[in-house]
């Protein structure tokens, strides 16, 4: 019996599978056990023409392929190599366990890439079960970003059976790639950003304050609620932020990478966060996550926004609360139970009222008292306390101008990361817990006593004050103030719902 190394998806993470192989006396027969999907199953026409092609004689035995732990269902077709690697060497005698295989096998030998293979490797890396592995040469140019592993790259299968029977495997080695990129060196770790800013802030005229709360909300990570009428800018915003937002390590822009891949996108490796905006007509298992991936998990590292959030079922809005206040979201399934971080900025965007006028100066409004209740209470008050940031944003007027762009928001973006990071924070200031709420958010003594009115005054709960209290310190930040001040928490206040 012979084993090879390989992998397949559970959820995000990978599972090691080693691929075991005999040849056994009976009629002539090829099968695969262990939990196989139909990709896999599928995968021995492949590998039989692949063989036949490149002139392997298949012996009259038994062949039998088992993908261990048999109790794990597997999925992908990048564990073709790793079978044929195993039937087309399984007399010779040499030691193929030093190494995880993957690639998909076209009829003629040709190896392929598939989207699995980056993600499979990244997870096997991060959980340091992989030194050295063989890859496609397609998958090379994603794979390579991927720190402390050696990599190999074949093109065709007898490439791949070359390389094993070499003593000499220099020449199929490839170099790791250096990420270039702009970036900020902080306590020896680079965060890299882009200045590329395809939508600009100088677009949208008017709307200051929602402006100053889009620049607190990109600095500190905050949660975001654009109320106004339609056509007064919110989405513009919101769809804005995404080329402001704080720079990104190395660990994050590979995740990014990777849920692109899970995507079928093609990776870009931009120092660029992820923007998703599920329609309101999903189903919770698309959003929420259930036999695949959901949008929140997806989210991780970037946006995930919400337009016409009332239209959204009601189930859908109270199960992103747990995701919105633990950053992660528990999966459960038959025999197993899931966990995805969900470390994402939630931008939302809604009407005052059913037809959008309620605020509106030049339009009537057409909605009853009971409609306009009915339409705000699809919203409930622990969904609303989750929002950090609300604003109300007011019609265009004639004479309002642009003021700022979207390089000059990116510049401040950038200075309170630098504080942020330097002062010793893994966490940006809207993430922290609260351990690190009361290590971080220092207060000038007159801040501390408005907080204590305010706190009386509005009856904000436990979590409504850590919301006021990281706002004031991205604030702070952004005025590069060592403690948070008076006019900090006054105007963190202001960005409450009331």
């Amino acid at each position: 019996m012979k084993t090879l190394q390989c992998a397949s998806l559970d959820g995000l993470d990978a599972v090691s599978i080693d691929v075991e192989s005999t040849f056994t006396k009976g009629l002539p027969n090829f099968s695969i056990v262990g939990m196989a999907n139909t990709a896999i199953q599928e995968s021995k026409e492949r590998i039989k023409s692949a063989l036949l092609t490149n002139n392997f004689k298949f012996p009259p035995k038994r062949i039998t392929i088992n993908l261990s732990p048999s109790d794990i269902a597997k999925k992908g077709s990048q564990v073709d190599l790793s079978i044929a690697l195993l039937i087309a060497m399984q007399d010779e005698d040499v030691d193929l366990n030093d190494f995880y295989v993957f690639g998909e096998l076209g009829l003629n030998g040709a190896l392929k890439d598939t989207k699995s293979i980056f993600v499979l490797i990244l997870s096997l890396a991060r959980q340091k079960k992989l030194t050295n592995v063989l890859i496609p040469k397609e998958s090379v140019q994603k794979v390579a970003l991927i720190p402390n592993i050696n990599i190999y790259a074949v093109d065709t299968l007898n490439d791949a059976i070359n390389f094993f029977r070499s003593n000499n495997r220099s020449n199929y080695k490839i170099i790791n790639q250096n990420y270039e990129y702009d970036f900020l060196n902080i306590n020896n770790i680079k965060y890299y950003y882009t200045k590329e800013y395809d939508l600009d802030f100088i677009d949208i005229k008017g709307q200051e304050l929602a402006k100053k709360a889009a620049l607190i909300s990109a600095a500190g990570n905050h949660n975001i609620l654009l109320e106004g009428s339609p056509g007064c800018g919110k989405s513009m915003i919101v769809k804005r932020l995404k080329y402001i937002m704080p720079p990104m390590d190395l660990d994050e822009i590979l995740d990014v990478a990777k849920i692109d891949s899970l995507q079928l996108r093609q990776p870009t490796f931009k120092p660029q966060r992820s923007f998703l905006s599920p329609h309101h007509s999903s189903t919770k298992a698309s959003i929420v996550g259930g036999t695949q991936i959901g949008e929140i998990a997806l989210s991780n590292h970037g946006i995930l926004f919400f337009d016409e959030l009332p239209h959204y079922p009601k189930a859908v809005l109270e199960a992103l609360r747990e995701p919105l206040e633990d950053h992660e979201i528990s999966i459960s399934r038959v025999n197993t139970k899931i966990k995805y971080p969900t470390k994402f900025l939630f931008c939302t965007a809604m009407n005052p009222c059913p037809c959008g006028n309620l605020l509106s100066q030049s339009k009537e409004c057409r909605c009853s008292e009971i409609e306009i209740s009915r339409y705000k209470n699809k919203i409930s008050d622990p969904f609303l306390d989750r929002i950090d940031l609300y604003v109300v944003m007011n019609e265009i007027k004639k004479e309002d101008k642009p003021t700022v762009d979207s390089a000059s928001l990116h510049t401040q973006v950038l200075e309170a990361f630098k504080v942020q990071k330097l002062r010793g924070q893994v966490n940006l200031n809207g993430k922290l817990d609260d351990m690190e709420i009361k290590k971080y958010c220092i207060l000038e003594d007159d801040a501390q006593k408005i907080l204590d009115i305010s706190i009386e005054k509005f009856q904000l709960s436990f979590r409504g004050v850590n919301k006021v209290l990281k706002v004031a310190r991205t604030i702070a930040d952004l005025d590069k103030s060592a403690k948070i001040q008076k006019q900090h928490i006054i105007q963190s206040l202001n960005y409450r719902k009331r």
